[in-house]
């Protein structure tokens, strides 16, 4: 089962999604963690290039992250029998590239060919708190796009809209500042998910 993470820059995503992977590890569960733009060698020039290519250009790099990433981490694993959980996938990508001038069609065109996840959820932090999140973060850690808060939250918003109308599944989650909450949170959601879906703990299968 392949799930994506999402969510505005500073609503707490990469921390909650760690720890939601260590918690169902600790249960038993066959999971493991991704995220784009990756720590390969391109995912690390996607970020170097980030404010210095044309805006189609960077789109295209970041897809092709994205694409080498399915072929390297995500088919591997799901092959292997894992819960891969990703840090980012599709509704950045149109965020990104949206507040950039790429166009939504243009992004959708661009992903045609991906390997679209069994479940989109969207984190959804107060955006007061996501300010202060993003306040509390070091200058020299900020990338371009955390410097434009609400021009991030309204092309998430148009992105999250235009996602919708193209019938692509989105699950909502608020979230707050309190981390073990939003893990149980997200605990609940996901192992009715993974029952109906025959995804059992390793402990619990029994030996051929």
């Amino acid at each position: 089962m392949f799930i994506t993470f999402e969510g505005a820059n500073g609503c707490g995503k990469t921390t909650i999604v760690l720890e939601v992977t260590k918690w169902l590890k600790a249960l038993g569960y066959k999971v493991c963690y991704v995220k784009t733009p990756t720590d390969t060698a391109l995912g690390k020039v996607c970020r170097a290039a980030n404010s210095k290519l044309e805006p189609t250009a960077l789109a295209c790099l970041l897809a092709s992250d994205k694409y080498q990433c399915v072929h390297d981490e995500i088919k591997p694993k799901l092959s292997e029998g894992c819960v891969v959980l990703c840090d980012r996938f599709l509704l950045t990508a149109y965020t990104y590239n949206g507040m950039d001038g790429v166009s939504f069609d243009y992004t959708r065109q661009l992903y045609s060919q991906i390997l679209q996840p069994d479940y989109n959820f969207v984190l959804e932090l107060n955006y007061e708190e996501v300010k202060k999140n993003i306040a509390e973060r070091e200058e020299k850690d900020l990338d371009r796009y955390e410097h434009e808060t609400e021009r991030e939250r309204e092309t998430l918003s148009g992105a999250i809209e235009y996602c919708k109308k193209k019938g692509d599944p989105l699950k909502f989650i608020p979230v707050t500042k309190n981390l073990e909450d939003n893990t149980r949170k997200i605990i609940d959601i996901l192992l009715p998910i993974f029952k109906e879906n025959n995804i059992v703990p390793a402990k619990d299968i029994a030996p051929n």
